[in-house]
């Protein structure tokens, strides 16, 4: 072994690895901000079936007003893959078999 000690030395983040994701942390903040000011108006725009659960219809509302999954995924907080997954189970609540067969039976 050398006379460095591996275990205590402090990752090594490049400053571009730092900026870009303190950047990621602020869109995140903001998407989120700004999804709070439209929650309210979406849900009462949307006549989603009460079987759906909160988080499903949130990714419902948001996939219906256009917002692609990475979009989704960044203001919830979520995977794009789990924003896929809420979209299936939507999809299978409503009898319906794809994204594009939701956005036209709730479009407004």
């Amino acid at each position: 072994m050398s006379g460095t000690d591996l275990g205590s030395a402090p990752p090594t983040t490049s400053p571009a690895d730092r900026t870009q994701r303190l950047e990621l942390a602020v869109s995140r903040a903001i998407a989120h901000l700004e999804s709070l000011s439209s929650t309210a108006s979406s849900a009462a725009a949307l006549p989603l079936p009460s079987q759906l659960s909160g988080r499903r219809r949130q990714v419902a509302e948001r996939a219906v007003q256009g917002a692609t999954t990475e979009t989704i995924a960044l203001e919830l907080g979520l995977s794009p893959n789990t924003v896929r997954n809420h979209l299936k189970a939507v999809c299978r609540a409503l009898g319906l078999r794809s994204r594009a067969e939701l956005v036209a039976r709730y479009h407004a």
